[in-house]
């Protein structure tokens, strides 16, 4: 590994930590003010994730469930599991769009830990080929487009 790998490394996790935990010192992603995606959905309640807007479109917790299926695959190959995206039902992680408080609480906590487990994983994983590393980085520029999807339903659920 060269210095600017792991340079670029460490962009990569700066920018997914500003992504879901918010801006630090420094923000290349979000405003400065802005919050990252694990505080925006600690903000809303049950009841909010849940409301889906327009109908038969996405809830936010829907979004939440989808996000954190896809770091979950992403951590089971770190793991050493193959191909975990060759059985993936995308589909069904879709389907989680109505939460109570206690499943609410539940899918946060899991997203956390998965997310953790992701920058971990982008600040350690080297051996990758193109495909893998590839996908290492549309991860971090997807959940970008995820919180900008959050964001649009939270101006409509409040």
């Amino acid at each position: 590994m060269t210095e600017n790998d792991g340079i670029l490394r460490q962009a990569l996790v700066q920018l997914q930590q500003e992504l879901t935990l918010g801006p630090g010192d420094e923000a290349y992603i979000l405003n400065p003010h802005e919050r990252g995606l694990l505080p925006e959905l600690d903000a809303l309640s049950a009841a909010q994730a849940s409301t889906v807007l327009p109908p038969g479109k996405a809830s936010i917790a829907a979004h939440a469930d989808h996000v954190n299926y896809g770091i979950t695959l992403i951590n089971r190959w770190a793991a050493g599991e193959e191909n975990p995206w060759a059985t993936a039902d995308w589909e069904a992680s879709w389907q989680r769009g109505q939460v109570d408080e206690v499943a609410w609480h539940a899918l946060r906590a899991d997203l956390r830990r998965q997310c953790e487990l992701w920058r971990e994983v982008i600040a350690t994983k080297t051996d990758m080929n193109l495909q893998e590393a590839c996908g290492l980085v549309g991860s971090v520029a997807h959940l970008a487009y995820h919180i900008g999807a959050v964001r649009q339903l939270v101006l409509r659920v409040r």
